[in-house]
């Protein structure tokens, strides 16, 4: 993964995988998006989240990807 996150949403689609959300190694969350094509071993950005979410899901059922759920990281 181009950029190191913990607490990611991931699914399988169309031959990709789309990792979102998350918390980076700064220890903040991430509205990133990253897609993986793994028979080209390449890396693309997606479209940024709206929110940024930890512990969320992400589906694509013929469409594309849906992320939803998850919680909102708070620091102490």
């Amino acid at each position: 993964m181009p950029v190191a996150r913990s607490e990611v949403a991931g699914a399988a689609w169309h031959g990709s995988i789309v990792v979102a959300g998350g918390v980076g190694s700064g220890g903040g969350p991430s509205v990133r998006v990253d897609v993986a094509y793994p028979k080209a071993g390449q890396w693309s950005r997606g479209p940024h989240l709206p929110a940024a979410p930890t512990d969320a899901a992400v589906a694509g059922l013929g469409t594309p990807p849906w992320a939803g759920g998850g919680a909102a990281p708070t620091r102490p």
